[in-house]
């Protein structure tokens, strides 16, 4: 029986309203003892090195011959896989969704704990460790199964309107699961790049897109540690961003700046809260409903240059 995401919403997540992972995070224990000392790191020490060693070890061990984990308890939110609806998926998404689960299997300590464990511990190491509060940090991750259909959606969206598939983009990329997606897609994308400004979650992200490469990947994947506000946006043909925290002035300056980087038929993709303003450059499209780590959230996608609006509510779990 295979692991979630070959399945979709958990029932039974759903009817206790079950919040983000983060919050539920299991306490550092006696065996982390590697991992507090790092607490007490000077800012400039912890930069040079910022992987928690208990990360290290895992990523460290990695081998492309690892079998993809396989468990009748889901590793996002521990319940049995039966409580989650079941999903049809085509060859080409198995294959897919094999890889990701053999290049992610580090960040699954215990099939029977939550898989986002060592990911939120490092998160939130790297926001202590510089002094940063966890507002604008918040640690989730996509579905995979249903981000590759978001995918299919944005390659819908771009086939009437002759967008080459150029660069995708993810500001606050994580440990890089959209990449990898985003790179086995049948979209085309000639580079797939992270930006990520936590260190800790920035070198995780490089080293599984070595590992990725290792697997003989095509594909260009890069993981860039920087602001995601000032780096630049070269051949973007789609732009990703969990928008959860961002507020105004900050989502209309991001707008304008996107409107400028993107080509005519270029998509935005932002989770929670929308960015497009209609005469502004960026075009409402289309709400999805995307199932996430800590629930399903809204994510809108918007266009450069295309001049419609369509009031259109797409639920992911229930395409097939």
């Amino acid at each position: 029986m295979a692991v979630c995401p070959e399945r979709g919403r958990c029932l039974s997540c759903a009817s206790q309203g079950t919040e983000c992972c983060e919050f539920s995070c299991p306490p550092v224990e006696d065996d982390d003892e590697e991992d507090l000392k790092m607490m007490h790191l000077p800012e400039q020490a912890y930069r040079r090195s910022p992987l928690l060693p208990s990360l290290k070890k895992r990523l460290a061990s990695w081998s492309r011959e690892t079998p993809a984990a396989q468990a009748s308890t889901c590793g996002a939110c521990g319940c049995s896989v039966t409580d989650h609806e079941a999903m049809l998926v085509s060859s080409g998404e198995q294959r897919i969704l094999e890889v990701c689960r053999r290049l992610f299997q580090p960040f699954v300590p215990d099939l029977s704990k939550n898989e986002l464990t060592l990911g939120i511990r490092q998160s939130v190491q790297d926001t202590a460790c510089l002094g940063l509060g966890r507002v604008g940090f918040t640690y989730g991750e996509v579905s995979l199964l249903s981000f590759l259909r978001l995918l299919d959606r944005v390659a819908c969206i771009q086939s009437g309107h002759a967008v080459e598939p150029g660069a995708f983009y993810d500001l606050g990329c994580g440990v890089g699961k959209t990449l990898v997606l985003a790179a086995l897609h049948g979209i085309g994308f000639h580079r797939c790049v992270g930006v990520e400004l936590l260190p800790g979650l920035a070198a995780a992200a490089r080293i599984l897109c070595e590992n990725f490469r290792a697997e003989g990947a095509a594909a260009v994947v890069e993981v860039v540690e920087d602001d995601m506000e000032q780096v630049p946006l070269e051949g973007a043909s789609m732009v990703l961003l969990n928008a959860g925290s961002w507020t105004e002035p900050s989502l209309s300056i991001l707008r304008r700046r996107l409107a400028q980087a993107l080509p005519d038929g270029g998509v935005v993709a932002t989770v929670r809260h929308p960015i497009a303003k209609a005469g502004e450059g960026l075009e409402p499209v289309e709400e999805l409903r995307l199932p996430m780590s800590w629930g399903e959230a809204s994510v809108y996608l918007a266009q450069k240059g295309i001049h419609r609006r369509l009031k259109v509510v797409v639920d992911l779990n229930e395409m097939d």
